[in-house]
């Protein structure tokens, strides 16, 4: 039992990071996209 948890909580502590650097990096992108876009056109 502990060691389920314990398996679930590293699978979170991995993920977490992941899916917060992912939204970061998306929010960076769509601002960048945003920023440059208008220049492109």
């Amino acid at each position: 039992m502990v060691v389920l948890v314990g398996r679930v909580l590293v699978i979170r502590g991995v993920w977490v990071p992941l899916v917060v650097s992912g939204f970061r990096f998306r929010v960076l992108v769509g601002r960048v996209l945003v920023g440059v876009g208008p220049l492109l056109v």
